[in-house]
This record gives structure tokens, C-alpha cells and sequence, in this order.
């Protein structure tokens, strides 16, 4: 069960001294707002600023470098391909020979048993 606690009514002086304490606190939040929103506008202002300097000549510029980038990456996409076919030929010929030399073990030992 709760309990209730009796307290005596603030004085005169402790109620004006409250609310300038809350009217001090509101106005120093209220300064910080435009401090806040006068970064956010110069944050914006300089991101505009590097988005105007981007002229057409950059935009061709990494144009050209990406679309040779895109290119040495083809090719190293067609040297791995490749590479990976000719290892993959390679096995191949591998179990060919080791078949065929199981194979030929198999014929010369039932060769050999039948004598």
C-alpha cells in the first residue's frame, strides 16, 4: 500500500527561484537551437559548394577511369576463366592416365593369373 507523505507548501522565495531556475534552462536550450540550425544551413552550403565544383570535364574524367577500370577487370575475369579451364583440362587428363594405368594393371594381372 502506498504511502503518503505529508510536505509543507513551498515558500514565496522557493517558488520564484523554481521558475527562474526552469525560465534559465528553457531560454539556454532556446539559444542552442540556432547554433544547431546555423550548422546544419553551413554543413549544407558547403555540400552544395562541392557538388557545384563537379564540372562536366570531372564527370568525364571519372567516366573514363571507371570505364577502364571495367576493362582491366574483364580481362582479369577472361585470364581466370582461363586459368581455371586449363586446370580443369588437366584433371581430366589426370584420371584419363590413372584409369588407363588401372586398366592396364588389371589386363597384365589377369594376364599373369592366367598362366
Amino acid at each position: 500500500m502506498p504511502v503518503l507523505l505529508e510536505r509543507s507548501r513551498p515558500t514565496k522565495d522557493q517558488q520564484r527561484a523554481v521558475h527562474a531556475y526552469i525560465r534559465r534552462q528553457r531560454e539556454k536550450g532556446n539559444k542552442l537551437l540556432p547554433r544547431a540550425k546555423r550548422r546544419r544551413k553551413k554543413k549544407k552550403a558547403k555540400e552544395k559548394k562541392k557538388k557545384k565544383k563537379e564540372t562536366v570535364e570531372d564527370v568525364k574524367k571519372e567516366i573514363t577511369d571507371l570505364e577502364e577500370k571495367l576493362e582491366r577487370l574483364k580481362q582479369k575475369k577472361h585470364e581466370l576463366f582461363s586459368q581455371f579451364k586449363r586446370a580443369l583440362n588437366y584433371e581430366n587428363e589426370m584420371k584419363k592416365k590413372q584409369q588407363e594405368v588401372t586398366s592396364l594393371k588389371a589386363t597384365v594381372h589377369h594376364i599373369a593369373s592366367s598362366f
